[in-house]
């Protein structure tokens, strides 16, 4: 859940046709393989040299230089956030490879699907009752609205598939319900890619030795007790905190005079 506000719920709909619009995101989605490969290959190159494994953050300056680069200029009329979405995707995968849960992510080939992710709600628009929404510096895109969207959107995605365009619009609800939730290992677990480890805290800050996510403590740690809390509600009945120790050595359990509770 990437905002911790709520349940989330997808909306699938297929683009009405606009070639100018769609020559667009082709251009968009090609630049978006160059970027997953771009990172790939600079990961593997690292691994060689001996280098730790670079997480999203490092990988996202990577990104913003690339825009900026004279033989890759041509990222910079890709939305920003768009691209930041892909590497945020490796990483993802990664994590996953990391976890013994995946393999290890591949390079991307020439018409491979890839998604154009916009997740800032600032950026993009939904105009349900129309059946359109609005997607930075491509405009505003007609869809067939198959179905009523409820919920407030959070993040659009648009993927080619064999047949077309497709866009999904991912929708949060608020939950009622007053959720009492285990506070173990929460000011200790990253809440970008959940590696957990004691020495992730020091102090009042919070800094991920995995993936190198910084916030502040208590911040995290009150992410991670809403996300255990949606998990409880979700119908899974083990809290996400638990159990899900990855470090070298065991950790310290924290104090468990009473339960927090997730909203």
């Amino acid at each position: 859940m990437s905002e911790g506000t709520g349940f989330h719920r997808a909306y699938r709909y297929r683009l009405r046709s606009n070639r100018k619009a769609e020559a667009v995101l082709r251009r968009w989605a090609g630049c978006s393989r160059k970027v997953w490969n771009l990172a790939l290959a600079e990961q593997q190159a690292r691994r060689e040299r001996g280098e730790k494994y670079a997480g999203y953050v490092t990988m996202a300056k990577w990104v913003t230089a690339w825009r900026k680069a004279t033989e890759t200029t041509y990222l910079a009329e890709v939305p920003v956030h768009v691209l930041q979405n892909v590497v945020r995707a490796l990483d993802g995968a990664f994590q996953r490879f990391f976890r013994k849960e995946g393999g290890y992510p591949r390079f991307k080939r020439r018409g491979d699907p890839i998604g154009l992710r916009e997740t800032d709600v600032k950026c993009f628009a939904v105009d349900a009752a129309n059946g359109r929404l609005r997607f930075p510096k491509v405009g505003w895109l007609r869809y067939r609205a198959s179905r009523p969207i409820e919920g407030r959107p959070i993040t659009v995605t648009q993927r080619a598939e064999a047949e077309g365009w497709y866009v999904s619009i991912a929708c949060a609800f608020e939950p009622k319900a007053l959720v009492l939730v285990h506070p173990a290992y929460t000011s200790q677990r990253c809440h970008a890619c959940g590696h957990t480890h004691a020495d992730n805290r020091k102090g009042e800050v919070f800094r991920c030795r995995s993936c190198g996510h910084t916030d502040h403590a208590d911040v995290n740690a009150a992410k991670n007790i809403l996300a255990a809390g949606h998990a409880v509600l979700a119908g899974d009945g083990q809290a996400l905190v638990e159990g899900q120790v990855q470090s070298d050595r065991p950790v310290k359990r924290e104090p468990t005079e009473g339960l927090r509770r997730a909203a």
